[in-house]
């Protein structure tokens, strides 16, 4: 019976719906999110390549939210959960991705069995269907590849746009 199907993933990835996910910053830390969103990676990367970073200068790359997935009229919330930016070439100001961790601050934490979920903007690819269409072919194929759902985010009640949720590939992938 489809009206007592529970909350899971199978629902989350559902490409036929579009979900409504809400997720709630701190309107200070949203603001330095935007204005650090270049940065952060630039800082991981000169760390990784062994450079001393001072912690002095070392920007704030990640944030605590409140997420929330609205499914069948319920809100679902998420544990404590973390949120950075997310792409390489594809950063923007205007309209971020965010990579949400569900275990930042409880290492068990997770969320449908998700550590993480990627709100993807979709700012490479105005259509937002071509990823979705390709990795949805590659498991028609057998491949393992992330699942993906389109969603409207809104971002403190203030509607962000259409966004692609994907499913994070890590080790539990």
């Amino acid at each position: 019976n489809p009206t007592t199907v529970s909350n899971t993933t199978v629902n989350l990835f559902n490409g036929d719906v579009l979900q409504e996910i809400r997720i709630y910053i701190n309107p200070t830390d949203y603001a330095t999110f935007k204005q650090t969103n270049f940065l952060c990676e630039d800082q991981d990367l000169a760390s990784l390549a062994g450079a001393i970073i001072s912690d002095l200068p070392r920007v704030i790359c990640h944030f605590p939210i409140q997420f929330h997935w609205i499914f069948n009229g319920k809100d679902i919330a998420g544990p404590d959960v973390d949120v950075t930016s997310h792409g390489k070439g594809s950063r923007s100001n205007v309209k971020p991705s965010f990579k949400i961790d569900f275990t930042r601050f409880e290492s068990q934490n997770t969320f449908l069995g998700l550590r993480y979920l990627v709100l993807r903007a979709g700012t490479q690819d105005a259509s937002m269907i071509h990823e979705r269409v390709a990795m949805t072919f590659f498991r028609k194929m057998g491949l393992n590849a992330p699942r993906e759902a389109s969603t409207s985010l809104y971002i403190n009640d203030q509607y962000a746009g259409v966004y692609t949720i994907v499913e994070y590939v890590d080790p539990v992938f």
